[in-house]
């Protein structure tokens, strides 16, 4: 590389100076070496929120909830070597969930490869076609400063999303020696140094110097701005909609919200909208389309004709197999993403399906009595529910869940672990407005969720809450490891400890393999007491005994600064029970 390329720090200004005028407000960093000029460069500039994390895992999936929360990319720092590889995992999710996260990992330069250098590794596509682009920082050439503004505008672009999928953008960037120069006196913390507030409106100091004109800014493009225009060749609504008996099933990812609904309704059709859909809010959505779909007879007499399918719905297996009897399956998707989990789709269409169905609700015929049917026989089911959760006092896995999505306040937001709790509240949750349900339900890993949880409380203006079960508590105790420096939500974490994966009970693994080995493999208990880790690592802990103190310990943890677990004890095979035992009371109630 030429004599004349940039410092390190000058790099490191202008790539940091960038992103706060692109957009990005808040910044995740791993502390490290090679990637100090970068981490020092975030904590001078005054446009950005900077988050300290050890665990590089757990700094990863804070920057993945900061963004969900956020609904806008953030930003992550780290060293070389073995730092950058601990990111995958939430690289992986933000790639199948459409959230923008920008990574930069800092390494050494080329000359320092492959001749058996200090923390040195192959960064470059390190994560593989989980990221929408990826690109090798270098500072050449006759104007090193609009170039480097103008590899940042591209990867926000990138991460933003808008006629593609939101995703993750990695940017490697080669740091020389010296890495602090005479230019570091901007930088906080160095000899005679101060701090200099790089702003995209007054550049100053170090930063001036690379500030050659880069590309406009226009900032990311709001969520829902892709361009989603009926294309000429797509079929009329009307043939394909209208007097069907017909269902809108709706996953995480969905496009649309109260024009889903209002398009349904007028159509007559149900909607099957899992949590994390964000249909779940008002009438037409269904409360207990898992349990609809498990009764045999009810689904023998009220098959649908057409299914619309919203995002990715994977909750449950009964929806599911609904979906894969129907020989007519429409998936709407505006980006283009290839859903269709069962892969029996008849048509896919790259538009929202408001846009799309419009035309069709305009006098458009509906079979009398589908959804009155849909309506009478959710009620029923959702009364026999209500009734077997209501016996006794002591928490159970269905109840508490359910209470927990009826008590939390309007404009709430509810982190979700994958895995069982997820499941749960697609079993038990209302019909009610006011409640946003988050969860990685990307790849549905359970690694992540306390770090994941943080992040969209932290970005979240109103109450937070998260719900996971122990193995995702333990599986992220990392994510309570936060600094006294750093801003942390007040955040009641509601745990299920059944000490071990409980839905693998409900899953056909344990036919056949001697209960030992069952519990050993698949429920893997840990014995962590949940008391003992928040006093390790300073958080608040309560003991959940009876079913009504759920609202007072949630009152009493946002009361308290700092994350306070809520420990909820269950038993398996009572749980388990209880399950089967509401299915055959819905299934005969239905009959």
């Amino acid at each position: 590389m030429p004599d004349q390329q940039p410092s390190a720090t000058a790099v490191a200004l202008t790539l940091v100076d960038e992103l706060a005028a692109q957009g990005v407000t808040d910044v995740v960093v791993s502390p490290g070496s090679r990637s100090a000029p970068l981490s020092l460069a975030v904590a001078a500039h005054e446009g950005l929120r900077m988050h300290v994390r050890v665990d590089e895992r757990s700094a990863a999936f804070l920057a993945l909830g900061l963004a969900r929360g956020a609904g806008r990319p953030t930003a992550l720092v780290c060293s070389s070597g073995t730092a950058t590889a601990n990111y995958h995992p939430a690289v992986m999710e933000a790639d199948a969930a459409g959230v923008g996260v920008i990574v930069l990992t800092a390494d050494r330069p080329p000359e320092l490869r492959d001749i058996g250098a200090n923390q040195t590794a192959t960064q470059q596509h390190l994560y593989g076609g989980a990221v929408r682009w990826f690109h090798e920082v270098s500072a050449g050439g006759d104007r090193p400063g609009a170039y480097l503004r103008s590899v940042v505008a591209r990867a926000m672009a990138l991460a933003a999303g808008g006629v593609a999928p939101a995703g993750p953008v990695h940017l490697n960037v080669p740091l020389r020696e010296p890495l602090l120069d005479d230019t570091a006196t901007a930088l906080p913390g160095h000899p005679g140094g101060s701090t200099v507030a790089a702003s995209p409106s007054a550049r100053s100091g170090p930063a001036s110097r690379m500030g050659d004109a880069g590309p406009d800014r226009a900032g990311p493009r709001p969520a829902g701005s892709a361009g989603t225009g009926a294309a000429t060749w797509l079929p009329a609504p009307v043939e394909v909609l209208a007097g069907r008996r017909g269902l809108v099933i709706a996953g995480e990812g969905a496009v649309g919200g109260d024009d889903v609904l209002d398009v349904a309704a007028a159509l007559g059709w149900p909607v099957l909208a899992e949590p994390t859909s964000g249909l779940r809010h008002r009438d037409p959505a269904i409360r207990t389309g898992h349990w609809l779909a498990a009764s045999e007879a009810f689904v023998g007499g009220h098959r649908p004709e057409v299914v619309v399918q919203l995002g990715r719905p994977v909750l449950s297996r009964p929806v599911g197999a609904i979906v894969a009897g129907c020989e007519q399956v429409v998936v709407c998707d505006p980006l283009d993403r290839g859903w269709d989990p069962q892969r029996n789709a008849r048509l896919v269409l790259p538009v929202a399906f408001a846009e799309w169905a419009a035309p069709a609700v305009d006098g458009a015929e509906r079979v009398e009595g589908w959804l009155d049917a849909w309506r009478d026989a959710d009620d029923r089911a959702g009364a026999v529910l209500d009734r077997l959760l209501d016996e006794g006092t002591d928490p159970t896995e269905l109840g508490l869940v359910r209470d927990l999505a009826r008590a939390l306040p309007d404009d709430s937001v509810l982190t979700v672990a994958s895995s069982l709790a997820i499941r749960h509240l697609n079993e038990t949750m209302p019909v009610r407005n006011g409640l946003r349900v988050v969860g990685n339900r990307g790849v549905s890993g359970i690694d992540g969720f306390v770090s994941t949880a943080v992040g969209v409380a932290l970005a979240h203006d109103g109450p937070a809450v998260a719900l996971a079960g122990d193995l995702s508590m333990v599986h992220d105790m990392t994510g309570l490891v936060i600094g006294p420096d750093e801003p942390v939500p007040a955040l009641p974490i509601v745990v299920i400890n059944n000490d071990g994966g409980g839905i693998f009970d409900l899953l056909p693994y344990g036919s056949g393999v001697a209960p030992a080995t069952f519990r050993r493999l698949f429920a893997t208990p840990h014995g962590v007491p949940l008391g003992g880790l928040a006093i390790t690592t300073g958080a608040g802990y309560l003991g959940l005994d009876e079913m009504a103190d759920l609202p007072g310990a949630l009152d009493d943890a946002w009361a308290n600064p700092g994350i306070t677990i809520v420990e909820v004890t269950t038993d398996t095979p009572t749980e388990t029970a209880r399950y089967h035992r509401i299915r055959e009371a819905i299934a005969a109630e239905l009959g």
